[in-house]
C-alpha cells in the first residue's frame, strides 16, 4: 500500500545502551536543525531479527514531525551525521542500534535515490512505525488496524484524592509526584493520567473549584518538570467538569479522560476549539452505584452507546482519531459483564477510534482473590497480558514498571525468530 502525507515526519529508535537518552539527544539535535513541531508517545517493540549474534533487544519508537527549509538530501546526511555522533557504529540491516533515524514523509515529495527513499516503502508493513503514525496522523488509523502485531502504550494513574479506592497510589505531596513523573518515561510510559475526585461508590462529588484547587498544584508541577523537555508522557486530565476541563488544557493537557459518559455542547464547543485528545467512557453514575447495573447483553449494549456518541462527535466535525473509547470496567457493570468485556474487547476494534482499557486493581477481580486493592498488580498484570492481542491501545494501569517489564519479556519470546 503506498501512502503520502503532506509533512515532514521522521521516524527514530534505540535498542542499545540507554534508549530514553540516545532518544532524547537525538531529538535536541534534530531540533537544533530544524523546529520540532510534534513528538509520538513512545513504543517498546521487539527487533525484527533475532540470533545467536543479535539476540534482539527491544526498540523503543516513536515517530517526530519536523518543519525546516532543507533539502531533503542534506537532511538526510545531516540527521547520518547525528547518528555517528551520538555513537552509532555500522551494523548489519538487523542489528541492534544505539540510535535510528529515518525520514518517514517530506510533504508530498516522492523521492527515489540510492541514498534515500520517500516515502519509506516500509511503512505499512511496520506496525513498530505505524503504531505511533496513528497517534499524530489518522489516515493510518485503519492500516494499522489490519496489523497483525499490535503495541500497547502504558497509561499511569495518579491519584490526589484523599479516598481512592487504591490506597498506595495516592500521591501526598509534590516533591514524591515529581519524582515519580521524571522516572515514568524510563518505566515505559507513554500517558500520565492524573485525577482529584474519587469515583469509588459512595465517594462524595466535588464541585469543579473543589477539583481544581487539587489538580492545578500538580498539573503545574507537570508543567515545571517538562517546561524545557520535548519527549515527556503525555499528560491526561481525569474529569468531568467542564470548567476543569478548559483550565487543563490552559495548563497543556494533551488528553480529557471523562468518565462521565456524558457529552454536552460546551463539551463539544471546547474540542472543537482545541487539538486536545477525548477520552470517552461508559459509565451509568458518577460516583459509580453497587446497586445500578446494565441489564441486557453487555456488548451489543455498548456498542449502540457508542455508535450514537460517534455520531454526535461526527455531526459537530469533531476528528474522530481525537476519541478514545473506555468501555468503563466496573462502572455500571457486573463483575461477569466487565468479564466479558475484557474478553471480547477486540469486537470493537473496526471502529475509527482508539481503545483503552483501565481494568487495575478493580472489583471484578473479587471472583478470584480476596486480596485487597492494594495487593491486586499481579492479577491486573495477568489480566494485561491476556489484552496483549486484543487490538487494546492503551492500558490504565497503576504499577506501570512491572508491566513494562512483564510486556517486555511476552514479546521477546513471542516474536523471536532464527
Amino acid at each position: 500500500m503506498f501512502v503520502q502525507l503532506n509533512k515532514k515526519v521522521l521516524s527514530i529508535g534505540s535498542n542499545m545502551g540507554d534508549r530514553i537518552l540516545n532518544i532524547k539527544e537525538a531529538i535536541k539535535s534534530i531540533n537544533s536543525l530544524s523546529q520540532v513541531k510534534k513528538v509520538s508517545p513512545i513504543y517498546e517493540t521487539q527487533a525484527h531479527v533475532c540470533d545467536d549474534s543479535n539476540p534482539g533487544y527491544p526498540f523503543l519508537n516513536l515517530v517526530i514531525e519536523i518543519e525546516t527549509q532543507t533539502d531533503p538530501q542534506q537532511f538526510l546526511h545531516e540527521i547520518k551525521d547525528l547518528e555517528k555522533k551520538i555513537g552509532r557504529k555500522k551494523t548489519n540491516r538487523w542489528g541492534p542500534r544505539l540510535i535510528d533515524i529515518d525520514i518517514l514523509f517530506w510533504d508530498n515529495l516522492i523521492i527515489e535515490t540510492d541514498e534515500l527513499t520517500v516515502p519509506h516503502k516500509s511503512i505499512c508493513q511496520r506496525s513498530f512505525i505505524l503504531a505511533p503514525l496513528k497517534d499524530l496522523y489518522s489516515k493510518f488509523n485503519s492500516i494499522y488496524r489490519g496489523q497483525q502485531d499490535k503495541h500497547m502504550a502504558l497509561m499511569k494513574i495518579y491519584n490526589i484524592t484523599p479516598d481512592s479506592f487504591s490506597e498506595p497510589n495516592k500521591v501526598n505531596d509534590l516533591d514524591k509526584f515529581n519524582l515519580s513523573i521524571s522516572k515514568d518515561l524510563s518505566e515505559g510510559v507513554s500517558f500520565i493520567d492524573i485525577g482529584a475526585e474519587s469515583t469509588r461508590p459512595g465517594a462524595s462529588p466535588l464541585t469543579s473549584d473543589q477539583e481544581w484547587s487539587r489538580l492545578a498544584p500538580y498539573l503545574q508541577s507537570y508543567q515545571q518538570v517538562f517546561k524545557s523537555k520535548i519527549l515527556k508522557p503525555k499528560l491526561s486530565v481525569d474529569t468531568y467538569h467542564i470548567e476543569s476541563m478548559v483550565q487543563s488544557i490552559e495548563l497543556g493537557a494533551d488528553i480529557i479522560n471523562d468518565v462521565s459518559g456524558k457529552i454536552s455542547q460546551k463539551k463539544l464547543d471546547l474540542l472543537k476549539q482545541t487539538e486536545v485528545n477525548y477520552i470517552l467512557m461508559h459509565s451509568l453514575d458518577i460516583p459509580a452505584k453497587k446497586s445500578n447495573f446494565i441489564n441486557e447483553p453487555i456488548i451489543p449494549f455498548l456498542k449502540n452507546w457508542l455508535e450514537n456518541k460517534l455520531d454526535t462527535f461526527e455531526k459537530n466535525g469533531i476528528n474522530l482519531n481525537r476519541v478514545i473509547f473506555d468501555p468503563g470496567i466496573g462502572f455500571g457493570k457486573t463483575a461477569l459483564q466487565s468479564i466479558h468485556i475484557l474478553r471480547n474487547i477486540d469486537t470493537f476494534k473496526d471502529y475509527p477510534i482508539k481503545v483503552l482499557v483501565g481494568h487495575s486493581r478493580k472489583s471484578f477481580l473479587n471472583t478470584i482473590t480476596d486480596l485487597g486493592f492494594s495487593e491486586r498488580d499481579s492479577l491486573s498484570l495477568g489480566v494485561s497480558l491476556a489484552l496483549m492481542n486484543k487490538n487494546v491501545d492503551i492500558l490504565r494501569v497503576h504499577n506501570t514498571n512491572i508491566h513494562n517489564q512483564a510486556i517486555k519479556a511476552y514479546n521477546y519470546v513471542r516474536t523471536q525468530s532464527y
